[in-house]
């Protein structure tokens, strides 16, 4: 079974927070099977657990409303089967270069869209997704006030796109996928990539 400080550096590595109590639950749930044999517990215990799956349980129903997208939940289950098939940790800190070519010799390209949200003080998310009206919602539920979609279009490789894009204009990146784009630049990635 893979450690804690494993899952830790992955879940870093993706900018999420393993330490989240809910979250140790959703795994805990999920990896339940694995677990090591334990004595018969105790009626009182029996309670206790009854009460501990009953979290999860609401747990469970968290998570899939939470913030986690489907590319999420895949590039974290990328890295631990990565590491799980004999890659060091290093291999997180690796240039995203680097760990590309390994990437594709086992993931094949998703579809989907890539997207531009503006938000009330003019800064800009560019995003992938597999469901764009369901992600602009999620996004909406996150943020104070509501965003405006400004642009999307479809890919046959939303991955990569969005690493292209980003890159692209790594020189505006404020944070993650936030960006404080001029006009002309937006007028722009919309001619480049009409819909």
């Amino acid at each position: 079974m893979i450690s804690n400080k494993i899952m830790s550096k992955i879940f870093q590595h993706h900018k999420k927070d393993l330490n989240d109590r809910r979250l140790l639950n959703v795994l805990t749930a999920s990896n339940h099977p694995g677990n090591y044999v334990r004595d018969l517990p105790k009626k009182e215990e029996c309670i206790k657990l009854i009460e501990e799956y009953k979290s999860m349980v609401n747990d469970l129903r968290w998570f899939i409303k939470s913030s986690y997208t489907d590319d999420d939940i895949e590039s974290i289950n990328h890295d631990i089967f990565t590491w799980m098939n004999g890659y060091p940790l290093s291999y997180i800190d690796r240039p995203e270069s680097e760990k590309n070519n390994q990437k594709k010799s086992f993931q094949k390209p998703i579809q989907g869209y890539i997207y531009f949200i503006q938000s009330t003080k003019g800064v800009i998310k560019i995003g992938r997704t597999q469901h764009l009206d369901k992600r602009i919602l999620n996004i909406g539920l996150q943020m104070p006030i509501k965003p405006t979609l400004i642009h999307s279009f479809q890919s046959n490789d939303i991955v990569e796109e969005e690493k292209a894009i980003h890159n692209q204009l790594h020189e505006y990146r404020l944070n993650g996928e936030w960006f404080k784009l001029p006009k002309r630049i937006i007028e722009r990635l919309k001619e480049d990539f009409a819909a």
